[in-house]
């Protein structure tokens, strides 16, 4: 029965992650743009295509967002999910072995942290999330779901995501910083 449970945590961490990430980039025409430049600027996308793809980058998350709120979506929502945030992770990758230093919009909003691998992990740990989703709404689960259970899946996905979308602030505080030499 924990697998419910489980799945319910997943649906929920995602729901937030993606609806977060779609509206920060669609909340306004400026936001848009920027985050259409960044991927340009990221050297992901030519010049040309960055509005549609950041248009199509927007539906694809507020699009998962609709299909876990349908019944029986999930099944369908978690793979998607796993997939999309791993194309993330990849891009991600691509542009720190290339050697671009640039924010990240992951959420609409420009981060001063560059993006690193810090990222590169961020997404596939969620990845990883939508794959146990996946198992765990797919696997046979005998019972009713009670509502005090489903009441701490939600609380325990919310932590997660506060976590996820603070993840930068957080591995900031870790950065090593330089020592200043002491001059005699």
């Amino acid at each position: 029965m924990i697998v419910r449970y489980v799945a319910i945590g997943c649906g929920v961490l995602l729901v937030v992650i993606f609806a977060v990430s779609a509206a920060g980039k669609a909340r306004s025409r400026a936001a848009f743009d920027e985050f259409a430049g960044s991927l340009t600027e990221l050297r992901l996308v030519p010049r040309r295509r960055r509005r549609p793809v950041a248009a199509a980058v927007i539906a694809v998350e507020a699009g998962l967002v609709a299909l876990f709120a349908v019944p029986g979506g999930a099944r369908l929502a978690f793979p998607a999910a796993a997939a999309l945030l791993t194309v993330f992770a990849v891009a991600i990758e691509i542009t720190v072995r290339r050697g671009v230093r640039a924010s990240c919009l992951c959420f609409g909003a420009r981060s001063a942290r560059p993006l690193d691998r810090v990222h590169v992990a961020r997404n596939l740990v969620l990845a990883g999330v939508g794959a146990l989703g996946l198992v765990a709404v797919t696997a046979p689960s005998p019972g009713d779901v009670h509502p005090a259970g489903a009441a701490l899946a939600v609380a325990a996905a919310a932590v997660a995501a506060a976590v996820v979308l603070r993840l930068d602030d957080i591995a900031e505080l870790f950065r090593p910083y330089p020592t200043l030499r002491q001059e005699r």
